[in-house]
């Protein structure tokens, strides 16, 4: 069993902010929750600022999934036709970066 202790400086706790709260963790899951504990218990890492439960873990790719196969195609994106090409497409009429061709438009 994997045990770990945290002391928050802050924590938001059933819509309120409480300053100093100990937290017990085993096996990834909270199993206690301490108010009121004005400095940190021995071996607890301390965490700065304000704790907010719930939200360590909240990012999510998983709307890529249902892009997936349209947005490359250049479907539903804003702008002129073109605009959202992979990297290294040519532009239409053979226009050239100058940027990467310092002679300039047509370079060499």
């Amino acid at each position: 069993m994997t045990e770990r202790s945290y002391w928050a400086e802050h924590a938001w706790l059933d819509g309120t902010v409480e300053p100093g709260v100990a937290l017990d963790i085993a096996d990834g899951r909270i199993t206690a929750v301490r108010k009121e504990t004005p400095v940190p218990p021995p071996g607890a890492e301390v965490l700065r600022g304000l704790t907010i439960p719930g939200l360590a873990n909240s990012h999510s790719h998983a709307f890529h999934r249902a892009l997936r196969g349209t947005v490359q195609a250049g479907s539903g994106l804003p702008g002129p036709a073109g605009a959202h090409r992979p990297a290294g497409t040519p532009r239409p009429g053979g226009a050239r970066n100058r940027h990467r061709n310092p002679s300039g438009p047509g370079g060499t």
